[in-house]
């Protein structure tokens, strides 16, 4: 799902590749920050492992996930306060069952084209 109308002007408009990159690592870090708060299962102890999958390739794609489950996932996504942080920080957010663990797949539509500097 892409980003809000009235958040994708703020964050997205215009931004160079080292400001939407930074949008997209900024968008990880509140991304570990939302599932490191869920409460884990009934009879299933807190903690557990954070795990960060990143995809570079004509987009990128990070992928951050707890090996904790939890008892209900995904959550209604864009009734949630974080979902709407991190649209408008984003092109895409899906929160998604990741081997069988709560994740946030976020994804950055083509930085690493706009990146790359013409001779």
């Amino acid at each position: 799902m892409s980003c809000a109308p009235w958040c994708r002007g703020w964050a997205l408009a215009g931004a160079s590749a080292t400001t939407r990159s930074t949008s997209c690592a900024f968008a990880a870090s509140e991304a570990a920050a939302y599932l490191l708060g869920l409460t884990p299962a009934e009879g299933v102890p807190g903690g557990g492992r954070l795990s960060v999958r990143l995809r570079a390739e004509d987009d990128i794609a990070v992928t951050v996930m707890t090996e904790a489950p939890v008892p209900m996932w995904p959550p209604p996504a864009q009734r949630t306060l974080a979902w709407r942080i991190l649209a408008g920080l984003v092109d895409q957010v899906s929160f998604v069952l990741e081997e069988g663990c709560p994740a946030i797949r976020l994804v950055l539509a083509g930085p690493a084209r706009e990146s790359v500097t013409e001779s």
